[in-house]
C-alpha cells in the first residue's frame, strides 16, 4: 500500500513540476495585458481570506495527460475595471452578468494560453466550458494531498488570485 501511495505522490509531484507556475503566471499576465492594457505584478500571498468582500471567480477544468482546475478570483471592483477595459463599456453600464461572463472568459483565455504552450511540449489538454462563482467569503476546499499553485497579483490597489490544482 505504501508503494502505491508513494507512486501516486510522485506522479502528482511530477505533474506539478512539468507544468511550472511560470507557465500560468505568464499566461495570466499576457491575457490581462493584451485584453485590458493593465499591467499586474506578482506579490507574496499574505492572506487567503477575502473577508466580507464580494468576489467573482472564473473556474475552468483542463483534462488530458494532466488534469487541472484553474481559478481566477477578483473583487467585484477589480472585475468592473478589467471588464470595462476589456470591452470598452463604461463601468456604470456593465451588468453583473457581464462581470461573470468576462471573468469566466479571461479564465478561459488563460487556460487557452497554457494549453497552447503545453501542446508544444507534447502535453495535450482539453478544456471544459468555464463558469463563475460569486459571493462573499467563499473558498475552494480541496484535499491537502493535491499539488497546487497559489499566486497573487496587484494592480491599482486591487488583487487578483490565481489558483491551480493538479487533480
Amino acid at each position: 500500500m505504501s508503494s502505491l501511495y508513494n507512486s501516486i505522490k510522485k506522479e502528482n509531484s511530477d505533474n506539478q513540476q512539468e507544468i511550472s507556475s511560470f507557465v500560468f503566471s505568464n499566461a495570466l499576465k499576457n491575457v490581462i495585458q493584451t485584453m485590458t492594457s493593465i499591467e499586474i505584478s506578482e506579490t507574496r500571498v499574505i492572506n487567503d481570506d477575502a473577508g466580507d468582500i464580494f468576489q467573482i471567480s472564473g473556474v475552468i477544468l483542463m483534462v488530458g495527460q494532466k488534469n487541472i482546475m484553474l481559478s481566477l478570483t477578483v473583487s467585484s471592483q477589480m472585475a468592473y475595471t478589467l471588464i470595462s477595459f476589456m470591452t470598452g463599456i463604461q463601468r456604470e453600464e456593465l451588468k453583473v452578468d457581464d462581470l461573470y461572463d468576462g471573468i469566466s472568459e479571461i479564465t478561459n483565455m488563460v487556460a487557452g494560453e497554457v494549453r497552447a504552450y503545453m501542446s508544444t511540449r507534447g502535453v495535450q489538454l482539453t478544456t471544459f466550458a468555464p463558469f463563475a462563482i460569486a459571493g462573499k467569503q467563499f473558498t475552494f476546499i480541496y484535499k491537502n494531498k493535491i499539488p497546487n499553485i497559489i499566486k497573487q497579483y496587484h494592480s491599482n490597489n486591487e488583487e487578483i488570485k490565481l489558483r491551480v490544482y493538479f487533480l
